[in-house]
């Protein structure tokens, strides 16, 4: 779960940076939190995409594939960005605690429904 979200620009270029809570980690190391970095954010009251693909803001749940952020942004450090930025990230609806459809997910992508059909052995 996503505990805050800080929206800045780099370089011209709108980022994002949220504090998240761990719950569950399929693979690889667990923690308690995590820094995400994303592209885009709210900035001046004005929402950037990238790939029409919103950002992570308070309160939002979601399965992410992550790998370590290697870059210049000292804010960012020790934290990770999504692997395959919407092709690693799956929203999980607030009501239904069910992975919300996404048009970017075509063919199998579009049909997971749960958590078990996105973990590959």
């Amino acid at each position: 779960m996503v505990n805050s979200s800080n929206s800045f620009e780099f370089k011209d270029i709108v980022s994002t940076l949220s504090n998240s809570k761990v719950t569950k980690v399929y693979k690889g190391n667990n923690t308690p939190g995590v820094k995400i970095l994303e592209t885009g954010g709210i900035l001046e009251d004005i929402e950037y995409q990238f790939d029409d693909s919103p950002v992570l803001k308070a309160g939002d749940k979601a399965i992410v594939f992550l790998k370590k952020y290697e870059g210049p942004i000292i804010e960012a450090q020790g934290g990770f960005v999504v692997s395959g930025v919407f092709q690693g990230k799956f929203d999980i609806d607030k009501t239904t605690g069910l992975i919300k459809p996404n048009e970017h997910k075509k063919g199998k992508l579009s049909s997971v429904k749960s958590v078990s059909e996105l973990i590959v052995k």
